[in-house]
């Protein structure tokens, strides 16, 4: 969709991160490699008038969501328009035979819908399944946002809808603009951590770990294809992994990173057995967000690095941990953002990606959600 908009004067150089998803895309135009769907299912009887109005200032207030990116001679720079025009769809599928099933098309047909890359980087739409079960449609591409940034933009809308669904006195302070760190980014370049952050990540291209034996190679006309294949843990194995997180040997700061760690130990382990290499390497995400600020920003922030661990024959799962532990506190220190690159791209073909975003009620309301997966995926990973 191309935007009707006021446009903003400057233009910016893509970030890092946003550079590297933007050159993936270009490489597969025509393939929705970086489509983040989701579906919110909320019960209960919600206004669709004050809806769509809070989703209307939801688009003045997070300024990723304005941002349509321009190519000149092959180089490729971001605006953040000033307003954007978005009359959101309402679909009422009340009359369906089954509008279960007529959401599920709808939104599987929808969330492979291609973003041209000058205009609107977003799609987003209200189905309506009965008077009292709505579903809010947002698929965004990745260029302009990341998971952390979903559950930001979700508690908003929930904030504007309150207070234009006129649920008492509702105070809404303004998002922190992304533009701000954009501009900001070519600065920190700069800096001495910047500087030994980018020396740490040449020292891993020395002596790259061999390509994994995770999976066959897919056919080269086989495209960015992908099947999702979700598989619980079961109640008693989830019990039983808190339980390992909680063990002095194995505890962490937090239990999230603690049980990131112990799916990752587990991870080596089978690629180990599985390889016979004794030097391995998965891609890892961080978040990129380093002051209170920017984990208040809703925008691109991820990037993904290598992590590289030496496995030994005698080691049991502990002492693999304890090295896995090393191994990740180091790659968070030099995790610097904007130091990601191509190179350091090619030392894994598996990324362990570990999202902890949650979305409670909207405005009262119990919601479902969902990741939709568009059917693609980097072809890479």
């Amino acid at each position: 969709m191309k935007p009707a908009n006021s446009p903003a004067a400057d233009t910016y150089p893509l970030t890092r991160s946003q550079l590297l998803i933007w050159t993936g895309q270009r490489l597969a135009p025509a393939e929705p490699l970086y489509n983040m769907a989701l579906a919110f299912e909320i019960s209960g009887k919600a206004d669709i008038i004050a809806f769509k109005a809070a989703f209307s200032e939801l688009l003045s207030d997070c300024d990723a969501l304005r941002i349509v990116v321009e190519e000149s001679n092959g180089v490729p720079r971001q605006r953040f328009l000033e307003s954007v025009n978005y009359d959101l769809p309402i679909v009422d599928l009340r009359r369906e035979k089954d509008p279960e099933a007529a959401r599920k098309q709808w939104i599987d047909e929808h969330c492979q819908l291609q973003f041209a890359l000058d205009g609107l980087l977003f799609d987003s739409a209200l189905l309506q399944l009965a008077d009292d079960n709505l579903v809010w449609y947002f698929n965004q591409h990745h260029l302009i946002t990341d998971a952390w940034s979903v559950s930001i933009i979700f508690d908003r809308m929930s904030a504007l809808y309150a207070r234009a669904a006129g649920a008492g006195a509702v105070s809404v302070d303004c998002l922190p603009r992304f533009e701000d760190y954009v501009r900001n980014c070519q600065e920190s370049e700069d800096t001495p951590r910047y500087a030994k952050a980018r020396s740490y990540w040449h020292q891993k291209l020395v002596t790259p770990p061999e390509p994994s034996t995770f999976y066959r190679r897919p056919p080269v006309n086989h495209g960015g294809r992908t099947d999702r294949v979700p598989m619980g843990f079961g109640a008693k194995r989830t019990a039983q992994i808190r339980a390992l997180a909680n063990d002095k040997r194995f505890r962490a700061f937090t239990l999230d990173l603690a049980l990131f760690r112990i799916l990752a130990t587990i991870l080596f382990s089978y690629l180990y057995r599985v390889s016979g290499s004794d030097r391995l390497a998965i891609g890892v995400p961080s978040h990129g967000r380093r002051s209170a600020k920017s984990r208040s920003t809703a925008g691109l922030f991820i990037e993904i690095y290598p992590l590289v661990v030496d496995v030994a024959p005698d080691d049991t799962l502990a002492s693999l941990y304890q090295r896995v532990a090393t191994a990740m506190q180091e790659l968070l220190v030099n995790a610097e953002p904007g130091v990601s690159t191509f190179e350091n791209g090619r030392m894994f073909d598996i990324v362990l990606n570990y999202i902890t975003a949650s979305f409670g009620e909207f405005n009262g309301m119990p919601v479902t959600s969902e990741w939709v997966h568009p059917n693609y995926g980097d072809r890479n990973h």
